[in-house]
């Protein structure tokens, strides 16, 4: 279905929806059914992540930025980070993660069911915000089939 729209000499043939608000509220039902395909996904169990960081240090300040951001989204559209926290350890101020860690921050982890931390692989630095969405779902996929076996 399309209307014609003449501008001087012109005719123009645009699709009717191009007029009418009607497909914007189509188009908004289709991300409502997206998140509740999303609900689905979500896991029953709640992640707890620790950053190790130090200061002045770049790829550490990127890294919390963005596991903040997904985590706060995360509030809005529902996903497999849907309640989970983080905390942010300065290894600077204890001397065994200073030894430990000195050369590897940003280190992530996660706490697993026992309590303990399960460390993730490290993300590419430059990686972007889904992207990381998806590198830890995977992680947390593999760390979840880990603890079932």
């Amino acid at each position: 279905m399309s209307s014609v729209q003449t501008l001087g000499k012109r005719s123009i043939a645009r699709p009717s929806h191009c007029f009418t608000q009607q497909p914007l509220l189509r188009h908004a039902a289709s991300y409502s059914r997206r998140s509740s395909r999303g609900a689905a996904l979500v896991c029953s169990s709640q992640h707890d992540f620790v950053l190790y960081t130090k200061p002045d240090c770049p790829l550490c300040d990127g890294l919390k930025d963005k596991l903040q951001g997904l985590i706060d989204r995360a509030q809005f559209m529902p996903c497999s980070l849907s309640g989970a926290t983080l905390e942010v350890r300065d290894i600077s101020t204890n001397e065994a993660w200073q030894d430990a860690m000195h050369l590897s921050v940003p280190v992530l982890a996660v706490l697993d069911e026992q309590g303990s931390e399960v460390v993730l692989p490290r993300p590419q630095p430059r990686i972007t915000a889904d992207r990381l969405q998806r590198h830890l779902e995977e992680a947390l996929a593999a760390v979840g089939a880990e603890q079932q076996q």
